[in-house]
């Protein structure tokens, strides 16, 4: 079922593992696109993506998703033109997932002591953020918690920088996002071959984003 999925990645209208408890641990393969498949982000130029300061600012945010998330680590990623593809891993260590991993609750519960943002990111955990995910909670961090942070931010500082620069264009996302679960190493190994070559082929891609 996996290697359908990852092979037809740009049909499926969703990849989502149904009674799967997406705060597990566990490799997770995600894909966000903008909305009407804007170029926000940069053009590829000779195999190779030329980020904008758009694309920038996208870049950044997903390097810092393991600073603001407990057990959460990023792997392989690339931001193109309209679309972000990026692996995350989920590692409660002993645990098997939140619910079970004591360091990761007491580690989100010391947050809402502080009053600390999710991420620095401007996020209030008491409210739902603007891209329709659940903020982060005590009672579950899951894969749609850091997926919706991270959108939200990036939303937030590009309008911001499109303010700043007397832009009118506003930046929106898709509204939902992809995702799948890398079962095996074979195919964890595949989805990051699938990144990696991902601006070499944008020629053969750019028109099949979902």
């Amino acid at each position: 079922m996996f290697d359908k999925k990852f092979k037809n990645i740009y049909r499926i209208r969703s990849a989502r593992l149904f009674g799967w408890d997406y705060s597990a641990s566990a490799y997770y393969f995600i894909t966000i696109c903008t909305k009407d498949k804007e170029h926000y982000f940069g053009k590829i130029k000779h195999g190779m993506m030329c980020l904008y300061k758009t694309g920038s600012i996208a870049w950044q945010y997903w390097q810092e998703i393991p600073q603001h998330f407990h057990h959460v680590y990023i792997d392989a990623f690339v931001v193109m033109p309209n679309h972000i593809h990026g692996i995350i891993r989920i590692d409660h260590g002993g645990a098997l997932r939140f619910g079970t991993c004591l360091e990761c609750q007491e580690w989100y519960r010391e947050r809402r002591k502080k009053r600390i943002t999710v991420a620095d990111w401007n996020i209030d955990l008491h409210t739902q953020d603007e891209t329709g995910h659940c903020p982060v909670s005590t009672v579950s961090v899951t894969v749609g918690d850091v997926v919706g942070s991270y959108k939200s931010i990036v939303t937030k500082s590009i309008n911001k920088m499109f303010v700043e620069h007397n832009i009118s264009q506003k930046f929106v996302w898709q509204e939902r996002f992809y995702d799948s679960i890398a079962r095996n190493e074979f195919g964890l190994d595949r989805i990051r071959e699938y990144i990696w070559n991902n601006p070499i082929k944008w020629s053969q891609d750019r028109n099949n984003i979902f």
